[in-house]
């Protein structure tokens, strides 16, 4: 999975896991970017079984991937830079960042991992995971959300060797990953 990362690091990389990934300057997008150059609804990313394309979906010329100009569906791959105006997005793949600087380390690599969310209500907006948390409705959750379709203790996130696994702790409504129901 790549995530999507600003060139001059002004924000936080984003994961690229919708199905459906959009920029521009409206509020429904799924990376809002409020520069004078960005269209209300600029760009599409779309993510079909782990194959990401690129899709122009304004009519403005100003939409560049590796320097040339995208029109209609363009596939996408790791290294990629996305420019919209003045805006440069990489598409980054965290693994193989993370074996490139962590080479002949014995490091734990869970201090990379986070989970981050834009509900405004939530005191914080990110989560570190260094060990094994859990998600849930239940105040002794390492992380607990007031929100109805989550179960008491309805997933477990665990760094091993470097990796984010996910359980699904028998929840009422199930846990999803882009659009798949999964136990593990």
């Amino acid at each position: 999975m790549l995530k999507l990362q600003f060139r001059d690091r002004r924000r936080e990389s984003v994961w690229l896991v919708d199905q459906n990934f959009t920029i521009g300057k409206a509020a429904d997008n799924s990376l809002m970017i409020n520069e004078k150059d960005i269209l209300d609804h600029h760009i599409q990313i779309t993510n079909t079984q782990e194959k990401l394309s690129l899709n122009n979906v304004s009519s403005s010329s100003n939409v560049l991937l590796n320097d040339k100009p995208v029109a209609t569906n363009t596939s996408l791959k790791a290294g990629d830079v996305i420019t919209i105006g003045s805006i440069e997005l990489e598409l980054i793949d965290p693994k193989s960042v993370n074996e490139q600087s962590n080479a002949g380390s014995t490091t734990n690599y869970s201090a990379g991992w986070s989970i981050y969310s834009s509900a405004s209500w939530l005191d914080q907006s990110r989560f570190v995971i260094n060990k094994r948390v859990v998600i849930g409705r239940d105040p002794s959750c390492d992380i607990t959300l007031p929100l109805e379709h989550l179960s008491r203790k309805h997933v477990a996130l665990e760094v091993k060797s470097g990796q984010l696994y996910m359980e699904d702790l028998d929840s009422s409504n199930g846990t999803f990953l882009n659009g798949r129901q999964v136990k593990q």
